[in-house]
Formats: structure tokens, C-alpha cells, sequence
């Protein structure tokens, strides 16, 4: 229908409904460029989300992008055939050449550039709801299976499941930003088409006999307004699904750490207890002390015991006994958000990580001073001592004086300091433009760490 022959308020909102399909096309236009760099590091975020998920080993099910990219493929395509058929009836209904043209460019051009911006912000969301998914059914299978096992297998999958929670809360929220606008537009032009829409259908058919143009027209508003019901769909479901499933991740998560704090917390007291009852330590060293040092402190006291307490060894070695004991240093990686910065260039912000933990040190000194005898001894075959040529009685034995030699305690000992530094990691190629510079371009090499550990270095 055209101006005149519309109600008032049916008038505005026509209008209204176009202005705002135009200035939403113009946004996502400019806000493409202007948050070039927030859309890679949503890009790269979720590039380190499946590294992690990987390297984890926690997660199951297949390719969740392959997934990804089949269904939204599969539902491009049907939102490209619904909108064909709309268009294909409003051109039947108008049988106009430039009221159809002027109706593709002004209304039916603006929505499906708004539908494919919201089909990239529902595409992040289910992303993560798939990862969220993926970890309450592990967290199902832990609950089943894993807390019946050991103590250190237990907890030890436990800090990769939270750090993985926490980064898709952290993509969630950052999607909001460069897409929030958008969505806050596109919902008050969904309102608004499917207000214009079904008030032209209820004037359109209203009073008049039930023709084939009526009902053309009315096929075209019921198809645009569940057109309109599917744009809203996109927004709602996607975030209602994520939300739904992170909680429930966030409630299984939440329980859990208590009964793993408990359970720690009496294994440890109760080694310790076996320590001071028979000095259980898990590390032997031929005929010296040995001391054990763990995230920076003494964690035993040698002096406190006598000689004959210590454990003793056949070999100059050191043994470690007690495997679980040494499995309580830690080192994590974490996402960091590195500027890339050169001078006369334009910076770049890319999704690195970083290292950082507590890790184990052993210093196991010397052999102390041996005990040797004074006096009693020659160097005449080692005999304890001889006698006079004169038949004389024998010469009473020396006094026999235990000391320790003079040896040096100076020299090496066993030093070992573990470090939480990178294990894994590539070279990336940044380009970044630098205007006031000939060439305008420039590149740098950033080393990009994928993988965090302990690693012990010898100091000796």
C-alpha cells in the first residue's frame, strides 16, 4: 500500500521500520572496520578455546566447527530460499517493476545484510554452548566413574575443566560488545516490521471480499512476520541456550571443588602423620642428608631426627619412592592480550598467554664427613700394630679417637629448580601498517605459547 491509502500511525511505523533497516545497515558497515581488531580477538579467542580443549584431552564429540559450519550452512541456505519466496510473492502481489525493485533494495536488501551480522553473533554463542555441553557431560562421566579413582587423578582434571568455563564466560561477555548495539537495533526493527506487517495485513484484508490479491498479501505478511520471528529467534535462543548450560556447568563446578578440598587436605594430613611416626619421606641418599625443598620453604626438618633414622641407600643415587609426592607443583597458561607496537606503525592486539605457577627445587648437598680412626694403624699391611724385636712383651694398642677427615663440602651437589615456562609454542607472522613509513608495511615475528609446564633444569 502507499502513503495515502495507509492509517497514520501504520504510515509512521512504515517509515520508521525502513529508517531503521537503513541505519542498521550503515552500522554494520562502519562498526566492521572500526572493530576490525575486536572481531580477531573473538576469532582468536575461540582459536584458543580448541587448542585448549585439545591439549586438555577433556572434551568429546567430533569437530564442533565442522558442526558448526554444516548447520549454519544448512540454515543460510533455508533463510536464502524463505526470502526468495518472499520476494517472489511480493512481486506477484505488486506486479510492479519499481515499487518491487524500491521494496528489494529499501526493505528486503537491509534485513538479510542484519540477518547474516546476527548469524555471526549466534554462531559464537552456540560455539560456546557446545563447549559448555561438552564439559557438563564430562563432569557427568567424573561424577560416575573418575571419583571413585585416586586422589591425584581426581583433582588433576579438574583446574583444566574451571580454566575452560572461565574463557567461555570470558568469550560470552566479550561478544556482547561489538555486537550489542546491533542487536539492541535489530530488536526494535523486528518490533517494528512485524508491528507495520501485520497492521497493513489486518487493513489490507479487513471488510473486503477474500480474493487471490488478498490473499497474496496476506501470504506475504504472515511469511515476513515469521521472518521477522526467526531474526528474534537468532538473538534469543543462542543466548538462552548458553546461559542455560553455563549455569549448570557453574553448578556442577561449584560443588565439586568441596568435596576435592577435603579430600586433598586429609591425604596430605595423613602423610603427614606418617612422616613424623617413621619418616616416610620417598627420597633415600647414600650416607648423607637429604633435603627436600618445595614451593620455597623446608618442608622437613632433618635435624630434628638422629643419624640411625635416616633412610640409608646401596647407591649414590636419589630414589624417589613416592611419585605422588612430587606432582604437587603447578604451572598454568593463561590467555594475555599482547599489543603489538613498532614505531610509525599502527598497533596490533593479538590473543597470546603466558606462564606462570610454583615449581618444585631439590638441593641435595654432598656426602657429609666420613668418621676415620686416629692412630693404631701403619702403613704395613694395614695390621693393627707389632712387635718388639727383643721378645719383649707387647706394646699396649693406641687409644682409639673417632674424628672425621677434613673434606671439603664445597663441591658440587645435585641442584635441580624446575621453572613454569613454555613447552609447546609457535611463531606467528604479524602484519601490521605503518602509514607514515616506506614500506607501509611491516612484520614481526611473535612467538605465541600453547603449552605451560614444570620444566627442571639442572644447576650443577
Amino acid at each position: 500500500m502507499t502513503g495515502p491509502q495507509m492509517a497514520f500511525f501504520t504510515y509512521v511505523l512504515y517509515h520508521v521500520d525502513f529508517l531503521l533497516g537503513m541505519f542498521n545497515c550503515a552500522l554494520i558497515f562502519t562498526v566492521c572496520q572500526w572493530k576490525r581488531s575486536s572481531y580477531e580477538l573473538i576469532l582468536e579467542r575461540m582459536q584458543w578455546i580448541i587448542d585448549m580443549s585439545k591439549e586438555a584431552k577433556l572434551l568429546t564429540g567430533g569437530d564442533d566447527c565442522r558442526w558448526l559450519w554444516a548447520r549454519f550452512n544448512w540454515l543460510l541456505a533455508i533463510s536464502g530460499i524463505y526470502l526468495a519466496a518472499v520476494v517472489t510473492i511480493d512481486w506477484f502481489y505488486l506486479q510492479d517493476p519499481n515499487q518491487s525493485t524500491w521494496n528489494l533494495g529499501a526493505t528486503f536488501g537491509p534485513s538479510l545484510v542484519q540477518l547474516l551480522a546476527l548469524f555471526q553473533y549466534a554462531y559464537v554463542l552456540v560455539f560456546a554452548h557446545r563447549k559448555c555441553k561438552a564439559i557438563n557431560e564430562e563432569l557427568r562421566t567424573m561424577a560416575r566413574n573418575v571419583l571413585r579413582s585416586e586422589l591425584a587423578t581426581y583433582a588433576g582434571r579438574f583446574p583444566p575443566l574451571r580454566q575452560l568455563h572461565q574463557q567461555l564466560h570470558r568469550l560470552a561477555f566479550r561478544v556482547q560488545g561489538p555486537f550489542g548495539v546491533l542487536v539492541m537495533m535489530s530488536i526494535v526493527s523486528i518490533l517494528s516490521a512485524a508491528c507495520v506487517t501485520c497492521l497493513e495485513v489486518y487493513q489490507q484484508s479487513r471488510g473486503k471480499e477474500f480474493t487471490a490479491e488478498t490473499g497474496l498479501y496476506v501470504a506475504f505478511g504472515v511469511l515476513w512476520v515469521l521472518f521477522q520471528v526467526g531474526r528474534l529467534l537468532l538473538i534469543l535462543y543462542p543466548n538462552y541456550l548458553m546461559e542455560s548450560e553455563r549455569d549448570h556447568t557453574g553448578m556442577l563446578l561449584q560443588n565439586l571443588p568441596n568435596i576435592e578440598d577435603a579430600a586433598f587436605n586429609r591425604e596430605v594430613h595423613k602423610h603427614s602423620r606418617q612422616y613424623r611416626q617413621r619418616g616416610d619421606w620417598g627420597l633415600s641418599v647414600s650416607g648423607g642428608y637429604v633435603v627436600f625443598v618445595e614451593c620455597g620453604h623446608l618442608q622437613y626438618d632433618l635435624r630434628a631426627y638422629r643419624g640411625d633414622k635416616l633412610l640409608k641407600s646401596s647407591k649414590n643415587a636419589l630414589v624417589v619412592t613416592r611419585k605422588e609426592y612430587l606432582k604437587k607443583d603447578w604451572c598454568k597458561t593463561e590467555p594475555l592480550v599482547q599489543r603489538i607496537r613498532e614505531e610509525g606503525c599502527l598497533s596490533r592486539t593479538i590473543i597470546n598467554r603466558f606462564c606462570y605457577g610454583q615449581c618444585n627445587s631439590f638441593y641435595i648437598p654432598k656426602s657429609p664427613k666420613r668418621p676415620r680412626r686416629h692412630g693404631g694403624q701403619n702403613n704395613n699391611g694395614g695390621r693393627g700394630g707389632h712387635h718388639h724385636r727383643n721378645g719383649g712383651t707387647p706394646a699396649p694398642p693406641r687409644e682409639v679417637d673417632l674424628d672425621f677427615e677434613d673434606e671439603d663440602l664445597t663441591g658440587p651437589a645435585f641442584r635441580s629448580c624446575a621453572f613454569c615456562k613454555p613447552k609447546k609454542f609457535t611463531w606467528i607472522t604479524v602484519t601490521l601498517r605503518c602509514p607514515s613509513l616506506v614500506p607501509q608495511l611491516r612484520r614481526k615475528r611473535i612467538q605465541r605459547i600453547k603449552q605451560c609446564k614444570c620444566i627442571a633444569e639442572p644447576l650443577n
